[in-house]
């Protein structure tokens, strides 16, 4: 049993006791009170910046990203950003940040197309003869090309090694002679599409070396080519005027723009994906002629006729108009 000692003095020094030892409770409770109120900010926080997280995950979802790649305060990426869609599965649409707000109607009458050339055997000889360089001219460069030999096999492959030539090489068996072995034809293609970029000519020999005009020359000993390159287009026509194309070859397909017709009238553009407003493209190059059950063109003025639409992804089809709408 403990010792008491009540009312030492006059005072009850058993209730000063206790009173003292409550007072000195009472400082843990409340810092066990305030640890816990700093417990639950923190949970609510905590819980607050994960709601924050999702909804800017979502938020970037919308705009076709899965996060916010740059530290920049221009909130133009953020809310110019919108994806673009069309119900035809042939076209589709696509902006950028900072894409213009509109919309605008148009009817695609034909695709920008690159040229096409066939040369069969003796055309092809008549080329490469006993192996003569050969120099192609697209855009604003001429490329002298020197084969290995003047098989047709190593020919094609020193094209398509040349990677400013512009033109792409295919072999193609077109069949066998009398003699029952292969024949076969060089395909050349145009890499780019337009009147402008895709019409490339074909030159025997070295003409980039004798044409006229200012002219950076670069070589490649590795892919046996040599580049000159002219301050445009219409520099290098220009230098080449004095030299003889090579036109002993059959022209399969012309290079040609994209036409579309617009606010009554047409416009031409060089290639397929067609920039019509600030930061909104729309791509055609996968059209193909709409036709009726019978296999007739619906329309022979043009290609297709084309609903597309910006708005939350919704489209509908539409008769005669091809319509875009973006909404950024």
């Amino acid at each position: 049993m403990g010792i008491s000692l009540s009312g030492i003095g006059g005072f009850d020094t058993t209730q000063i006791v206790s009173q003292l030892m409550q007072i000195e409770r009472q400082a843990g409770q409340r810092y066990t009170q305030q640890r816990a109120q700093l417990r639950t900010g923190v949970t609510a926080f905590q819980g607050l910046n994960s709601k924050l997280a999702d909804l800017t995950k979502l938020s970037w979802e919308i705009i076709g990203k899965a996060a916010k790649t740059d530290t920049s305060l221009d909130p133009t990426p953020v809310w110019g950003a919108t994806k673009g869609t069309s119900n035809h599965d042939k076209v589709t649409i696509s902006t950028s940040g900072g894409a213009a707000v509109g919309s605008v109607e148009f009817d695609v009458k034909q695709k920008a197309q690159s040229k096409q050339v066939l040369l069969d055997s003796n055309q092809f000889h008549a080329l490469v003869g006993d192996g003569n360089s050969i120099s192609i001219a697209a855009g604003d460069k001429v490329v002298n090309i020197t084969p290995k030999s003047n098989s047709m096999k190593d020919v094609a492959a020193a094209i398509n090694a040349a990677k400013d030539a512009g033109v792409s090489a295919t072999v193609v068996r077109t069949g066998d002679g009398v003699d029952g072995k292969g024949q076969y034809v060089l395909q050349l293609t145009g890499k780019e599409t337009g009147e402008v970029n895709g019409n490339f000519k074909i030159f025997q020999g070295d003409v980039g070396l004798t044409a006229t005009g200012e002219k950076e020359r670069s070589d490649d000993s590795v892919a046996g080519t040599i580049t000159y390159k002219f301050k445009n287009h219409s520099a290098l026509q220009a230098g080449l005027s004095g030299s003889a194309e090579f036109t002993d070859l059959k022209t399969t397909r012309e290079s040609s723009n994209a036409v579309i017709r617009m606010f009554g009238e047409e416009y031409s553009y060089s290639s397929n994906q067609i920039e019509l407003l600030d930061k909104v493209k729309v791509d055609i190059s996968a059209l193909t002629q709409e036709t009726k059950a019978d296999g007739t063109p619906k329309d022979p003025n043009f290609l297709a006729k084309v609903s597309a639409s910006k708005w939350w992804l919704i489209a509908k089809l539409r008769a005669k108009r091809s319509r875009a709408w973006w909404n950024p």
